[in-house]
């Protein structure tokens, strides 16, 4: 602030149209990073007021970056032939870190302020995360900011914002205890959270209950700690927090065994199994979806480990699509009445969006089913390239691409060796089937799925239809011997989707 007031003096008393105009850029930039400071303080404080400050000081800061890209050009120019460089780039920092850390470029004053203002754009859109209500949302949104892969001042406000523990206070929203309670509730709607059944009322189940919610607020803040990581970093992170849901999920089991004793004491006509076993077991196999999908985000896999990656996926996609299904028949099972002479209630639906994700769900599935049989095929005919393992073995790494799925108890882990046994190539030798077709049979149910998917008018579901398509249109070609001859190695395109590929032939 010193420094700014310096400098408005100086502009007052300057003594050309040059001199001031240069001063005048000074004021800006000086003013910019004081309102950058301001807002930083303004989080940390992590007071009510502070948080209405924030969202003023961005608003500022997004006004002076667009003035001070107009006096760029006030600034010192540097010759072309100079190696050095003057600009700016958010991940700077991480020129040292491993390559699959996406690589960086120093970037012109240009755009270098093109970012800046794309970077307080984001965090206004950060502090509305902490308005959010409900669980699901904060996690898409979390998830979305994940994708976007934003730089460092980003994630830790994100993470300041959305997962501190004083979010009523701040924002006047609910705390994550009640986000995860009123989450289970829609989702399972367990007898113990109906108002209509005994045994939401008894202090026993819940005493429990309460403590339950209590200790799983830590497991679910690293979870959602987990997307606030670079995305690059987050498969190292998971072991951990699969560590923490599993020993979770075995406090689950628990405890839908002893609400449910409770539950047919007091209310005959309902079930507590597997209420929250089943809420918890979404939110695992999610984790665990991620874990394999953000391999192919970093190319980490080699061509002959995309057929048990694709196996796997199907495998946990199944789980997932089967924790939606009970959740759905938990919520439509539960009596219509609430007891003897007192009036009919209307049963509760399946979340209209819940429903959706099934179907999307089921979709990702069949398409993993025809990029197996595809590789199977490619396979078959020599011409996906095989490994040649000088030390270790396939054996070994598949074992290392899906250990930290070890840590939890369901999904139960699978084995290299009910690979071999269910899935390996070796199973189709000898056999007159043409697996080409079958890859092209599964594709054209995949896109028949997502034509069946309400509202389905989305990037992903888009970008979906069209590597379902495409490989449909080459594996009919390739079932009617289309280039048989040739010895290239097909290669596998995930520019139209960032899981899917699209199989080239050439």
């Amino acid at each position: 602030k010193e420094a700014e007031e310096k400098a408005a003096a100086m502009l007052r008393h300057a003594g050309s149209v040059s001199a001031s105009g240069a001063i005048e850029a000074l004021v800006l930039r000086l003013k910019f990073t004081k309102n950058l400071f301001a807002f930083i303080s303004s989080v940390n404080k992590g007071t009510a007021h502070g948080m209405e400050m924030c969202s003023q000081r961005l608003s500022q800061c997004v006004s002076l970056v667009n003035r001070i890209t107009s006096t760029i050009s006030v600034g010192v120019a540097l010759d072309p032939s100079s190696p050095i460089s003057l600009g700016f780039h958010p991940v700077i920092n991480q020129h040292l870190l491993p390559p699959c850390y996406k690589p960086y470029a120093i970037l012109s004053r240009e755009k270098s302020c093109a970012v800046q203002r794309k970077i307080f754009l984001n965090l206004q859109k950060v502090l509305a995360v902490g308005k959010i209500d409900t669980f699901r949302e904060l996690l898409e949104s979390i998830f979305e900011f994940s994708e976007m892969c934003p730089n460092i001042l980003v994630r830790s406000i994100l993470v300041q914002v959305s997962l501190n523990s004083d979010r009523s206070k701040l924002f006047g929203s609910r705390s994550l205890e009640n986000l995860l309670r009123e989450d289970a509730r829609v989702l399972c709607n367990p007898p113990s959270f109906n108002a209509r059944s005994p045994v939401s009322t008894l202090p026993q189940g819940v005493e429990i209950t309460n403590c339950f919610f209590s200790r799983a607020v830590a497991p679910f803040r690293d979870f959602l700690r987990l997307y606030c990581q670079h995305r690059a970093h987050q498969r190292h992170k998971t072991a951990k927090c699969l560590d923490s849901l599993g020993d979770l999920q075995q406090e689950t089991e628990r405890l839908d065994q002893r609400l449910h004793e409770l539950t047919m004491k007091v209310d005959p006509q309902r079930q507590h199994l597997a209420c929250f076993s089943t809420w918890l077991l979404y939110y695992i196999i999610q984790v665990m979806i991620d874990f394999l999908t953000l391999g192919f985000e970093y190319n980490l896999y080699s061509p002959f480990e995309l057929h048990y990656i694709f196996w796997y996926l199907e495998y946990l996609y199944g789980w997932h699509h089967s924790a939606l299904k009970s959740a759905e028949r938990l919520i439509v099972s539960m009596p219509a009445s609430a007891g003897k002479g007192k009036r009919k209630v209307k049963r509760r639906e399946f979340p209209k969006e819940r429903e959706r994700e099934t179907y999307v769900i089921h979709t990702k599935r069949l398409v993993c089913v025809g990029l197996m049989r595809a590789l199977e095929a490619l396979t078959l005919d020599k011409r996906l390239p095989q490994p040649s393992f000088e030390i270790g073995s396939q054996e070994l790494t598949f074992k290392h691409r899906f250990l930290p799925f070890a840590s939890v108890a369901t999904p139960s882990l699978l084995t290299y060796s009910d690979y071999v046994k269910l899935a390996g190539v070796d199973n189709y030798k000898g056999r007159n089937v043409n697996l080409y077709e079958a890859a092209g049979r599964h594709f054209v149910a995949a896109r028949t799925s997502i034509e069946s998917i309400p509202y389905n008018q989305t990037e992903e579901l888009e970008s979906l239809m069209k590597v379902v398509k495409t490989n449909n249109v080459i594996m009919n070609l390739l079932a009617q011997g289309h280039m048989k001859s040739s010895t290239k190695h097909p290669t596998m395109d995930f520019s139209v989707h960032r899981h899917f590929p699209i199989v080239r032939i050439s």
